[in-house]
C-alpha cells in the first residue's frame, strides 16, 4: 500500500470516527461480502399466473401489513402459480444514517427477519425472491450476512416454499 493511500485511509477513519469494532465489522463484510450469484429457476408451464411485488421494506414504519395481507389473500383467490418479490423485502438498518432508527418498527436483522416471517407465512404458492440495495448495503456489506439465505431458511421452516434467487438479480425461466 502506498504512503498516500495509507494516509488517506487513516484520515477517513478519523473523519468518520470509526472504532476498532467498526473497522473489524467492515473488514468481515468485505471478506464475505460477495453477493450471491443469480440462480435460474425453470418453471415448466406454457401459461402462468403470478403476483409480483417489490420494495415492501418490512421493518419500516411505512410498511403496510394490510396491503401485504390483501396481496397474499388475492394470490390465493386468483390461484396464481407463484409469487415474485423483486427486492427490498426488509428495510435494513443503515447505521451510517442515525435518524433511520426513527423510521423503523423492527430494528436490526433479527427483528426484521422475525417480522418478515410473520408477514409472509401465509403464502401458499411458491415464493421466489431476490434481495436489493437495502439488504445488501446494510446486512451484507456491514456484517457479511446474506439476508436472502436467512429468509429462505426461516420461511421454509414455517411451510412457505421459498427460494432465494440472488442479490439484485435472479432468473425465472418459463417454458
Amino acid at each position: 500500500m502506498t504512503n498516500d493511500l495509507e494516509k488517506k485511509l487513516l484520515q477517513e477513519i478519523q473523519r468518520q470516527h470509526l472504532s476498532e469494532n467498526d473497522i473489524k465489522t467492515f473488514l468481515a463484510g468485505l471478506k464475505h461480502g460477495k453477493p450471491t450469484e443469480a440462480k435460474t429457476k425453470s418453471i415448466g408451464k406454457n401459461h402462468v399466473r403470478y403476483l409480483a411485488m417489490s420494495d415492501t421494506h418490512i421493518g419500516n414504519i411505512n410498511y403496510d401489513n394490510d396491503l401485504m395481507a390483501f396481496a397474499i389473500k388475492e394470490a390465493i383467490k386468483e390461484k396464481v402459480d407463484f409469487i415474485v418479490h423483486v427486492g427490498d423485502v426488509v428495510d435494513g438498518w443503515y447505521q451510517n444514517r442515525p435518524t433511520q432508527i426513527f423510521e423503523l418498527n423492527a430494528i436490526g436483522l433479527d427483528q426484521q427477519v422475525k417480522l418478515a416471517i410473520s408477514e409472509l407465512k401465509g403464502i401458499k404458492q411458491p415464493f421466489y425472491f431476490i434481495t436489493a440495495n437495502h439488504e445488501y448495503n446494510t446486512y451484507m456489506r456491514g456484517a457479511g450476512v446474506e439476508v436472502g439465505n436467512v429468509l429462505e431458511d426461516k420461511l421454509r421452516t414455517v411451510g412457505v416454499e421459498a427460494e432465494f434467487l440472488g442479490n439484485d438479480e435472479g432468473n425465472l425461466q418459463l417454458k
